[in-house]
C-alpha cells in the first residue's frame, strides 16, 4: 500500500509537471503571436509615415519644382541607406532626381531656373508670416505674393508604384502641367 501512495504521489507530481510545461508553452506561443502582430503593426506605420513624405503631394496637380526637389532629397537620403529598394522620383519621366548619377553632375539650382525670376520677385516683397495683414500697405503685398504664387509652374504626379514586398514607395513620376494661373491656383 505504501508503494501505492508513492506512486500516486509520483504521477500527481508528473501531471502537475506536464500540466505546468503545458501552460508555459501556451503562453509563449500566445505571447509571441501577440509580440510578432505588435512588431508587424509598428512596421507598417513605419512604412505609412515613410509614405506620407511622398503621399501628401502625389494625388495633386499643384505641385511645385520646389516640392518635387524635396522628395528627391529625401529619396536620395533613403536610397544611400539600402541597396536593393531604390526609390526613383522621375521628372518628366525621364529624369530621376533621387539617383547618384544625376546628384554627381547637377544640383537642384538646375531645376530651378525657371523659377528664378518669380521666386526673386515673391523674396523682394516678402513679408515674413503675415496671416492677417492690418494696414493698406501690409494687405496689398500679402495679395501680390500670394498672386506671384501663382504663376510658379505646376507638376502633376502621372505615375507612382509601391515596392510589393515593403510596401514602400518605389517609383514617382511627374511632369510639368502649366502655372499655377493656367490650373486655377
Amino acid at each position: 500500500m505504501e508503494n501505492a501512495s508513492k506512486a500516486l504521489i509520483m504521477a500527481g507530481g508528473v501531471l502537475i509537471g506536464v500540466l505546468v510545461l503545458s501552460l508555459g508553452v501556451y503562453l509563449f506561443t500566445t505571447f509571441g503571436g501577440q509580440a510578432s502582430s505588435m512588431y508587424d503593426e509598428i512596421q507598417q506605420q513605419q512604412i505609412e509615415q515613410f509614405n506620407s513624405q511622398f503621399n501628401v503631394y502625389l494625388d495633386s496637380n499643384k505641385i511645385t519644382i520646389y516640392d518635387i526637389a524635396s522628395m528627391a532629397e529625401i529619396a536620395s537620403e533613403f536610397n544611400k541607406t539600402t541597396d536593393n529598394a531604390q526609390i526613383q522620383i522621375l521628372l518628366d519621366n525621364t529624369t530621376d532626381l533621387a539617383s547618384e548619377s544625376w546628384r554627381a553632375n547637377h544640383s537642384y539650382e538646375d531645376l530651378f531656373k525657371n523659377d528664378r525670376d518669380q521666386i526673386e520677385n515673391i523674396r523682394s516683397r516678402r513679408v515674413d508670416k503675415i496671416e492677417h495683414p492690418t494696414t493698406p500697405a501690409m494687405k496689398e503685398n500679402y495679395e501680390n505674393i500670394v498672386s506671384s504664387i501663382g504663376y510658379l509652374p505646376r507638376y502633376e504626379c502621372v505615375d507612382k508604384s509601391y515596392d510589393e514586398n515593403t510596401g514602400r514607395i518605389r517609383k514617382a513620376s511627374f511632369r510639368l502641367v502649366g502655372t499655377g494661373a493656367d490650373i486655377g491656383v
